[in-house]
């Protein structure tokens, strides 16, 4: 897992091409595996992720506690919306302190319908 960065905006050479122009567009729809680390528990941090998700709109996945104090999310739509949660977890709700946030970006498998909280 790295910390969230933009991906290098050069297409590579060759059959790919047209693949990374619409992954790069922010149409395709992909997956991010989210870690948040801070003060992210007990602040209604789930919840609130939930209703920006859901803001956001075309957003499916989940977002839950992990005992080691950070939250986890998963969540599948086109890029350009994902990149706006993940805007949204860099600071979260009033009364969290978000020290780093690590994405995995991964191919979309469209598991899930909708963004719900999972305890």
């Amino acid at each position: 897992m790295t910390a969230y960065q933009r991906p290098n905006p050069h297409p590579p050479d060759g059959c790919c091409r047209a693949r990374h122009a619409l992954l790069e567009s922010g149409m395709a729809e992909q997956r991010a595996h989210i870690h948040v680390t801070g003060i992210v528990q007990g602040v209604f941090f789930r919840a609130t992720c939930q209703q920006a998700a859901e803001k956001i709109g075309g957003i499916s996945g989940w977002v839950r506690n992990l005992p080691d104090g950070r939250v986890e999310a998963l969540a599948e739509g086109e890029r350009a919306r994902l990149d706006t949660l993940i805007q949204w977890l860099h600071h979260g709700p009033p009364g969290a302190h978000v020290e780093k946030v690590e994405v995995r970006w991964e191919e979309a498998k469209g598991e899930h319908q909708g963004f719900r909280v999972v305890r």
